[in-house]
């Protein structure tokens, strides 16, 4: 009797002990939300500065002091792969930031940290938004260091981006990161503007509330459409992402391109 009394609580209290003496590190939670939500300190100030980034509306040195603070904030999420997954974010958008003002050289040298925290957040397994970040890593990459990073690592963005989307068809940004890549990418990779604008097309019948996300999509559809000549869908892209945006440097580029 005295053994089948004790068989019981067997289990369980190996797991305490267990508990007791691996560090919590060591114990995996399972992947992170399809996109975790902001609600971590830090997050505020990241988004924020995207704001900052998307508008430009501030210098380099106002972009790297305000994403240095969210990190430091981000150091107070216990959870090592969800604070990686926002490391990931602060540095994508620091390196996207720098592509935007022509610093190549220092792009190149910030994104390869964001490789590293995006892998250290999928460990525990794939989520949506972290494959999405982990494509638009290599996709900022790719402007950074040219056709070389394409040649390597385009098949593992362009997978990375499909397999964020097949995860959560709701995830928007992975979808523009979808139409994204069929934009940018050489037709030899599988690049295709017709297809990278109907996805685009796609994000925006799914209505997306984030006012970056639309103008991406809008700035993006005025680019492909002017491209293929179409030049009256172009304007009006233009013309609704100018609203949302009126001081974007990038869109008056593509707009004086008409």
């Amino acid at each position: 009797m005295a053994r089948e009394r004790f068989s019981i609580p067997l289990l369980p209290l190996l797991f305490l002990l267990l508990l007791h003496v691996l560090p919590p590190s060591t114990i995996s939670a399972g992947p992170l939300p399809s996109v975790p939500p902001p609600s971590v300190p830090g997050a505020e100030t990241l988004l924020r500065t995207e704001t900052l980034v998307y508008s430009e509306r501030a210098d380099t040195s106002e972009i790297e002091r305000l994403l240095a603070g969210a990190r430091r904030e981000f150091q107070s999420i216990s959870e090592k792969p969800l604070r990686a997954y926002w490391d990931a974010r602060a540095i994508l958008l620091l390196g996207s930031h720098l592509n935007q003002q022509g610093d190549n050289r220092g792009a190149a040298r910030v994104l390869p940290e964001g490789l590293e925290c995006i892998e250290e957040a999928l460990k525990p397994g794939e989520f949506s938004d972290g494959l999405r970040i982990l494509a638009d890593l290599h996709a900022q990459m790719t402007l950074a260091r040219g056709a070389f990073h394409m040649m390597r690592h385009g098949r593992t963005a362009r997978d990375a981006a499909a397999r964020a989307r097949q995860l959560d068809p709701e995830n928007v940004r992975a979808l523009i990161t979808v139409a994204g890549f069929y934009l940018n990418a050489p037709s030899m990779f599988g690049g295709d503007t017709r297809t990278g604008i109907a996805r685009l097309e796609q994000a925006l019948e799914m209505k997306p509330q984030d006012r970056n996300d639309l103008f991406m999509i809008k700035g993006w559809l005025a680019e492909a459409y002017h491209s293929l000549g179409e030049t009256e869908r172009a304007h009006a892209y233009a013309r609704d992402a100018l609203a949302i945006y009126p001081g974007s440097r990038w869109l008056r580029t593509v707009t004086d391109q008409f």
